[in-house]
């Protein structure tokens, strides 16, 4: 089953990835994740990564353009679904950083309030959490 999902996401990502998302869909109706609920859009994901987008398909062309681009948008991915569950957390706890807080000062909250580090943190909301790549 989780080979599916795998390839379900690496499929919909090639498709995104080379600009074939044909038909009546909308890219802002497309989900690329879901995270204990809370919806994490292609679209969203395709702005976080436009910048860098851009600079491979400068540098690189064919399969290899087509593959640099997945494995970004698969890391930025798990990036967004991290920052998700961690502010899903904060949130729980009657903590709310500011917009502004960095993310330094994010894990110096964890640091200071929850007495572990980042990692093995969101390591063990992960466990806990619904996570749904599409």
């Amino acid at each position: 089953m989780q080979f599916v999902k795998h390839a379900a996401l690496v499929l919909l990502l090639v498709l995104i990835a080379i600009g074939t998302v044909a038909g009546e869909v909308r890219l802002e109706d497309l989900a690329a994740a879901s995270v204990n609920g809370e919806v994490i859009g292609i679209s969203q994901l395709l702005d976080e990564t436009k910048a860098e987008n851009e600079t491979l398909r400068e540098t690189l062309k064919g399969q290899a353009l087509v593959d640099a681009i997945v494995k970004l948008r698969k890391a930025h991915l798990e990036i967004m679904i991290d920052r998700v569950l961690l502010l899903q957390e904060l949130k729980h706890r009657d903590f709310v950083p500011p917009p502004h807080a960095t993310d330094e000062q994010i894990d110096q909250i964890i640091q200071d309030r929850f007495h572990g580090d980042r990692q093995q943190w969101l390591k063990r909301l992960r466990r806990s959490a619904s996570i749904r790549i599409f």
